[in-house]
């Protein structure tokens, strides 16, 4: 088995900064790669809440090629909360920040 393959995955999530605001029914993301390296791939979910309660997660969205130093700006829709009208708190994630390659 020829593990070297493998080697150059690494989550580098620890490495970025995210800021945010509410808008009108959205919720606006500044995502910032505090890195040294370009990350290949970064994904989040944002979850909504109303009334302390959690009424809707999105789907995992995927962002390419953030590059050291740089700042991706992504906003999600809160309006779908499943039958609320709105929300009045929210949470981000990072699921994975990853390289794939060997580093170079």
């Amino acid at each position: 088995m020829d593990w070297k393959y493998g080697t150059g995955y690494r989550n580098w999530v620890d490495g970025f900064t995210v800021e945010s605001n509410i808008g009108d029914n959205n919720v606006t993301m500044k995502f910032t790669n505090d890195n040294e390296v370009d990350v290949e791939e970064l994904e989040y979910i944002v979850l909504f809440y109303t009334n302390g309660e959690l009424t809707r997660i999105t789907f995992p969205q995927d962002v390419s090629d953030v590059t050291s130093g740089n700042t991706v700006i992504k906003q999600e829709d809160g309006s779908y909360n499943y039958g609320q009208n709105g929300f009045d708190d929210y949470e981000i994630y990072i699921n994975q920040a990853h390289t794939f390659g060997l580093p170079v």
